[in-house]
């Protein structure tokens, strides 16, 4: 399978004239946070924000539904199918490590909007 990450940063027109920089920064803290692994209190943060999410997630249409359910067929068991992408596990480190290694410049594709251009 496969995620997409998307990061959004707001430049002040000082930032602005120097995106380079502060995109090398962006990726040196993915790079920071990928070295060191998981963190046990912002795993467990996410695993809660995630719950929040599905419990309280807006009512979509229902063939949107149903192609979704029929999608997590494929990839989660029976028991899992509605919950299986919207939910997370602390005790995963194998997930949490593979996403973690995805954090890298070599797969990221950038792009910066700016008024100046």
């Amino acid at each position: 399978g496969w995620s997409l990450l998307g990061l959004s940063i707001e430049l002040t027109e000082e930032g602005d004239a120097c995106a380079d920089k502060v995109l090398d920064a962006a990726f040196a803290y993915a790079a920071a946070i990928r070295h060191s692994g998981p963190v046990a209190r912002v795993t467990s943060e996410l695993v809660e924000l995630a719950a929040l999410g599905f419990k309280f997630e807006e009512k979509g249409a229902e063939l949107s539904r149903a192609q979704g359910v029929a999608t997590g067929l494929r990839h989660f068991p029976p028991a899992e199918v509605l919950s299986g992408p919207a939910l997370h596990s602390a005790d995963d480190p194998a997930t949490l490590s593979s996403f973690l290694e995805a954090l890298d410049p070599a797969r990221a594709f950038a792009q910066h909007v700016s008024k100046r251009y």
